[in-house]
């Protein structure tokens, strides 16, 4: 208890520190020709104002009777309309003989447009004034006027016009001085603003990537999403920031981020804490809290700024329920013994304290300043350390957790690999030797019975007709030549395809000229280009040694060859070409057939699935030719592709190394 008094007096203390330079303003004159600190720091011009309702400076004349206001302060609603324009006037009296440089005139946020006149001469325009709500244009910008004062009265008048907030007038402290002691004033407020702003955003970044890594620690995210909301509250308030910097943005965004960014901190704030102590939060009431924020957002998103700011004063006793809801959330943690709950009391009552300051010296129930961005660095310092030292603690326990684990788990890691490695392995040749068997026996009950039937069909025929001619009896000879044919290369690609399977590719390596085993493999299809009428155009015509297993070649050209009669209309035409590209031959075996579906093109050299189609004259295959082809190529030292399309043909493409 001692501590917390000390606390609070600490603060009451400041509280009389920040107002300690103000001047008493009486019935719109103050004389600071003796003040002897003058020169040394700012002074507030705080106190009774002329004031004129509904008038502008051309409208005051030598008679015109002034009311008296407070400023600083909004005008009073219940006696005027909240909505309107007026005049404000002070003079000072100073003294010029004692001016070493400029005066300077600090002018904050003014609700929400003004002219500012200086012995009659019209010095600044923030927004456009008006006696009209069609003509006028809210705005603000906090700024420093310097004044080469010729006499020792200032004059100062500022015509003010309010149409598009609740309250309208000089809500906040004038104050003059030295031209020299408001820049540094102005600046030093600006700099530390920006710094603070800074910090919020490099928070904000930091425990972001915290999140990132483990999106599972919810407390990282709202402690960022947290600093996101209190830079932008900074940068869009007080000082506005963003306004002194030059960047462009229409006043009622300006505004609607400052407000939502203060519902958003209560909300992300209260998400922070009950993450750090969910045994301490209801969750009802938490998320009953969070519903109503979201709400207020909402309606200030959609709503205009009028009627937006008509919801700040009732959310700011919302604000104080949430506060409580929060405390008792931190006091609980702090009876429990909830490890860093300390600390996080610390730091909510920094923002609490704040939080009730503005809250109340907005609403000009107290005077004193601005406290919150002190309290909010003080706070973001504060939790960016409880966070750190929760991960930190956590790190270290799940370190000295998995030390322990691998420790323990050592020896049998070491036989799970073994044995796992064992049984990897047989699983593997395994599935292989299934996936061949299972091969092996689809392509026996599909691909061979058809054409050892359409065979024996044929043979029973001619055995059967005692009256062929010899015309039919060839025609008949050519169509079993043509099954035998077709049969045979089946059957070597399977025997072949399956050998290579379970023991492996043994390849021969040797120079020789592909060009001689092409016209070999042309001669071994001539029947089936005869029968088909196709016209088979082979291009190579020079000498190409290459370095390969010429079995494979022969094989892999073959059924190339026997694909592309397989699938060409009858008078189609096949080309065969060969040209070198760098140290390797290209060969391509091209028809303008009927071509491969993309989906089909998927299929072909997968070995789990068994893909095969009818030829253009019924002719049946494995689908083991294609794979056959590309393993061998690869055993080879080169590689084979598809280039097809539907109706228009296909490439079959391989490259292989030339001999040096």
């Amino acid at each position: 208890m001692l501590s917390l008094q000390k606390l609070f007096t600490t603060i009451t203390l400041l509280l009389i520190l920040f107002n300690s330079n103000a001047e008493n303003v009486s019935k719109g004159f103050i004389d600071l020709r003796q003040k002897n600190d003058f020169f040394l720091t700012p002074t507030d011009l705080n106190g009774e104002w002329d004031f004129y309702w509904q008038k502008t400076l051309k409208d005051l004349t030598p008679g015109t009777l002034a009311e008296q206001v407070y400023v600083p302060a909004s005008w009073d609603n219940d006696k005027y309309n909240r909505y309107g324009f007026a005049t404000y006037h002070i003079k000072v009296l100073i003294d010029s003989k004692k001016c070493k440089s400029l005066v300077g005139l600090y002018i904050p946020s003014i609700y929400n447009n003004y002219n500012l006149y200086i012995n009659n001469n019209k010095l600044v325009q923030v927004g456009n004034f008006s006696t009209n709500e069609k003509t006028a244009e809210p705005d603000y910008k906090p700024q420093v006027v310097y004044i080469n004062p010729t006499s020792d009265t200032l004059d100062i008048y500022f015509e003010v016009s309010n149409y598009y907030y609740r309250t309208g007038g000089i809500n906040y402290s004038v104050k003059i001085g030295d031209g020299n002691v408001m820049n540094a004033f102005f600046n030093q407020n600006i700099i530390f603003i920006a710094f603070s702003a800074g910090v919020f955003f490099i928070m904000f970044i930091y425990f972001l990537s915290f999140f990132m890594v483990s999106k599972r620690d919810t407390i990282a995210i709202y402690f960022s999403l947290l600093c996101l909301t209190s830079f932008l509250r900074l940068i869009s308030t007080d000082m506005a920031i963003l306004r002194n910097f030059d960047i462009v943005i229409p006043w009622e965004i300006l505004v609607k981020i400052e407000f939502i960014s203060i519902y958003s901190m209560i909300t992300f704030g209260g998400l922070f804490l009950t993450a750090f102590f969910p045994k301490q939060t209801n969750k009802i009431i938490l998320y009953t809290l969070c519903v109503i924020n979201l709400l207020i957002i909402l309606f200030t998103v959609f709503a205009t700024v009028n009627a937006s700011s008509y919801i700040m004063p009732f959310f700011k006793l919302f604000s104080i329920i949430q506060l409580i809801f929060m405390a008792n959330v931190v006091v609980r943690a702090l009876i429990n013994k909830v490890r860093l709950s300390f600390m996080v009391f610390i730091g909510f009552l920094i923002v609490f304290v704040c939080l009730i300051n503005d809250a109340m010296y907005s609403t000009e129930v107290i005077k004193s300043t601005y406290l919150l961005p002190i309290g909010l660095i003080s706070f973001v310092f504060i939790m960016a350390f409880v966070v750190t030292r929760k991960f930190s603690i956590a790190f270290v326990d799940v370190q000295d957790l998995s030390e322990e684990l691998a420790i323990a788990n050592k020896n049998q890691e070491d036989i799970i690999e073994r044995r796992t490695l064992e049984l990897n392995n047989k699983a593997n040749e395994l599935e292989k030797n299934n996936a061949v068997k299972d091969k092996i026996l689809n392509i026996i009950a599909h691909d061979l019975r058809a054409p050892i039937k359409t065979l024996n069909q044929v043979l029973n025929w001619v055995e059967e007709d005692d009256e062929l001619t010899i015309i039919e009896t060839k025609k008949y000879l050519k169509s079993i030549n043509r099954n035998v044919e077709n049969l045979n290369l089946t059957i070597e690609n399977l025997l072949t395809w399956s050998k290579n399977e379970l023991i492996g590719i043994n390849s021969d390596l040797h120079s020789f000229d592909i060009r001689s085993t092409i016209n070999q493999v042309i001669e071994l299809c001539r029947l089936q280009t005869d029968t088909k009428e196709i016209k088979l155009i082979n291009q190579v015509i020079d000498r190409h040694i290459v370095l390969a297993d010429s079995n494979h070649i022969h094989l892999i050209l073959r059924n190339l060859i026997s694909n592309a009669i397989k699938f060409s209309n009858p008078k189609g035409t096949i080309i065969i070409s060969a040209f070198q590209i760098n140290s390797q031959l290209q060969v391509c075996i091209a028809d303008n057939g009927i071509g491969i579906s993309p989906e089909a093109q998927t299929k072909l050299f997968k070995l789990n699935e068994h893909f095969t189609t009818y030829g253009t004259s019924n002719e049946k295959g494995t689908g083991l030719g294609l794979l056959l082809c590309k393993d061998y190529i690869e055993q080879n030292g080169g590689k084979l592709w598809v280039e097809s399309e539907l109706e228009k043909g296909t490439k079959v493409i391989f490259r292989i190394n030339m001999a040096n």
